[in-house]
Order: structure tokens, then C-alpha cells, then sequence
């Protein structure tokens, strides 16, 4: 039983140290500058549930991988000075995740008032 809780033991530091080489390279990073910003539009937000909190953090993450190349070429054209920075792909990250979750929520009230006014059987 002992050698079964060691062996144990080791698989959940190899996962650890795995997971945080990940999250200290570049990909990681941006994955987690994401998340904190969608965390940051969250916690601005004026209902607060931790469900809520939970589904943003994992969206903003996504969305700032996917969007980070956009967003800092967005915000290259507003300040140049901004492309040569080392951490410039993190901060488009953060910027992801906050701008994209204000996004996507615009998106589906749009989407939920069109929805809802069809529904009532005006066109």
C-alpha cells in the first residue's frame, strides 16, 4: 500500500512541474493573461456568480489564444512603440480576454433580443 501512495505521489508532482513548464513558456502565459483578464471584466461585472467567474476565466483564455495576434496588431497601429516589447504577446492576451468577454456578451444580447423579438411575432 505504501509503494501505491508513493507511486502516486510522483505522478501528481510530474503533472505539477508539467503543468507549470507549460504555464511559465509563451503558450502558458498567454493562456493565463486571458484568463486574468477576463477575470478583471468579471469582477467589474455587476452580478457576481462563481459559475459565471468559472465559464469567463476558461473563455477569456480561449479567446486570448486565438485572438492575441489580432489584438496586438490592433493596438500596434495605436502605439507603435508597443510591437518590440518582449511581453507585448502577454498584454494582447490580457486585453483578449477582457475585450473578448465584453464582446461575446454583446454578441449574445444581440442575439437574445433578435431571438426574443421574433418570438413575440413582430418581425
Amino acid at each position: 500500500m505504501k509503494e501505491f501512495v508513493v507511486q502516486i505521489l510522483e505522478q501528481i508532482m510530474l503533472w505539477a512541474g508539467l503543468v507549470l513548464a507549460w504555464a511559465s513558456g509563451e503558450a502558458g502565459r498567454i493562456f493565463v493573461a486571458g484568463g486574468a483578464g477576463s477575470l478583471t471584466r468579471w469582477l467589474f461585472s455587476e452580478r457576481r456568480r462563481i459559475r459565471d467567474g468559472a465559464v469567463q476565466v476558461i473563455t477569456g483564455s480561449l479567446l486570448a489564444h486565438y485572438m492575441w495576434p489580432w489584438t496586438l496588431a490592433v493596438m500596434t497601429v495605436a502605439l507603435p512603440s508597443l510591437g518590440g516589447e518582449p511581453d507585448s504577446k502577454v498584454m494582447a492576451g490580457f486585453v483578449s480576454g477582457l475585450v473578448g468577454i465584453s464582446a461575446a456578451k454583446i454578441a449574445l444580447a444581440m442575439i437574445e433580443a433578435r431571438a426574443g423579438g421574433r418570438d413575440n411575432g413582430t418581425p
